[in-house]
């Protein structure tokens, strides 16, 4: 029994071991032989035409997408192209925008109480206490008050200097006196009557010094003054050589200006000097001075001149009339016109400096 029972021990045992090596091989040879013979067979000639054919269609497939992208890679170079010379052509117009906005700013100096706007590119009336009149910006006077040496003077809408003062920059500084600074020369013997005058020294202008044809036609270029000794002087006023003084002469003969004014300086000989409201000689109007405007034209009998002070630009208003020539004046004093008629009445003012009972002028018009 105990015999039978070890050989079956012994067997199971066996039978054990050789299904546990079995287990083992068939572990060991699971991947190698399959390797060995996917490496050992070689591909069917069938198989690999089929692969080459299809590798064949999967190129030619491809080729006409290259192509298709080389298609649109060269139909956008011409894009680019054209954007860079849109950018090219772009950038000429800039700086011809950047030079119109450089020319579209220009340099406008506005005087005060102008001031420059941008937005309208001109000069506008905008500065407090101002209002725009009749194209001129001027000072309200609602609102405006004047400094202590100022008046306000309706006429120009705007504060002046007051009497006696003149105004530099922008303040008022006292008036120099307006006369001629001329010594004047040893008095002649008077003469027996006006008409010997008048032989000496001829009234009528030598052709040389005659006023053009247009000039003497024109009526606002004569001028009248009656006078207090009953006369009546004529004088040619000349533009063409004082153009802006005679504005200005003008300008206030038709204001009025010259009526009731006297003349404050009559030197027998030499001249009579008038214009001068306060009658000194230190007064003027409200106009600005004027710059000199000499000329050549002699100063002869006759010859109506601008007075001044020491400054050659300083004329204003005042005028004197020579009663004989004097050569020392040329170019030197600015010359406005001559005695056409009148001249005996011109030799009757009083003389003086002043005058005990100066002549005045009762009425300055123009003709027309």
């Amino acid at each position: 029994m105990a015999g039978k029972l070890g050989a079956a021990q012994g067997l199971s045992t066996g039978l054990a071991l050789a299904v546990a090596a079995v287990a083992a091989l068939s572990t060991l040879s699971v991947a190698e032989p399959r390797w060995h013979f996917e490496r050992a067979i070689p591909e069917a000639p069938q198989v690999i035409a089929a692969k080459e054919k299809r590798n064949s269609k999967s190129k030619a497939v491809a080729a006409p997408q290259d192509k298709k992208q080389q298609k649109a890679k060269a139909a956008t170079a011409p894009q680019d192209k054209k954007r860079q010379k849109t950018k090219a052509v772009a950038a000429p117009k800039d700086k011809k925008r950047a030079k119109a906005k450089a020319v579209s700013e220009p340099k406008i100096t506005c005087s005060f109480p102008w001031s420059y706007s941008r937005a309208l590119r001109h000069c506008i009336c905008i500065q407090d206490g101002y209002t725009l009149q009749s194209g001129n910006c001027v000072r309200d006077a609602s609102t405006t008050t004047c400094r202590d040496d100022e008046q306000w003077s309706p006429k120009r809408g705007a504060c002046v200097c007051g009497e006696g003062l003149k105004r530099q920059g922008n303040t008022c500084v006292v008036a120099e006196p307006v006369q001629i600074v001329v010594t004047p020369p040893p008095e002649p013997p008077a003469p027996e009557s006006a008409a010997s005058l008048d032989a000496v020294f001829p009234v009528a202008p030598p052709d040389v010094i005659a006023p053009p044809a247009d000039v003497a036609a024109n009526p606002a270029n004569h001028l009248f003054l009656d006078l207090s000794n009953g006369g009546t002087v004529e004088i040619v006023l000349r533009p063409d050589l004082a153009p802006h003084h005679i504005q200005q002469i003008q300008t206030l003969v038709r204001r009025g200006f010259y009526n009731g004014l006297s003349f404050h300086r009559v030197i027998p000989g030499f001249m009579a000097q008038g214009g001068d409201p306060k009658g000194t000689g230190e007064g003027g109007s409200d106009l600005p001075d004027l710059k000199a405007e000499f000329t050549a034209v002699p100063f002869l009998r006759g010859t109506v001149g601008m007075a001044r002070t020491e400054n050659p630009d300083s004329a204003n208003s005042q005028f004197f009339i020579m009663f004989a020539p004097r050569s020392s004046l040329d170019n030197n004093y600015t010359v406005i016109g001559r005695v056409v008629s009148g001249m005996d009445t011109v030799d009757q003012i009083a003389p003086g400096e002043p005058p005990a009972q100066p002549t005045k002028i009762v009425k300055a018009y123009l003709g027309g």
